[in-house]
């Protein structure tokens, strides 16, 4: 993302947007089902091999992990992702 400094127009790279919403979307339910199952960061960062900082940054969401991380999480958690469509509408 850039901001051009004369007009103070934000312009992204084209799909920079969908791509930051999507993965906020899925950190977030990451999130949610490590409450669910108060598994401690340390025992998934056994099984997956990220270190806790990452996983901990993750959770204060100071910092994004790559796709291959939140693969391996998806993994551990035995969960995929669903992609729908959904009307705007309703």
């Amino acid at each position: 993302m850039t901001e051009i400094k004369d007009t103070g127009v934000i312009c992204c790279k084209p799909g920079y947007t969908m791509k930051t919403k999507l993965k906020s979307r899925l950190y977030r339910l990451i999130i949610r089902e490590y409450h669910q199952r108060g598994i401690p960061w340390e025992k998934v960062s056994q099984v997956t091999g990220i270190i806790p900082k990452r996983l901990i940054e993750m959770e204060t969401q100071r910092k994004h992990i790559s796709w291959y991380q939140l693969d391996r999480l998806l993994h551990f958690y035995h969960k995929q992702i669903e992609i729908r469509l959904v009307d705007l509408d309703k």
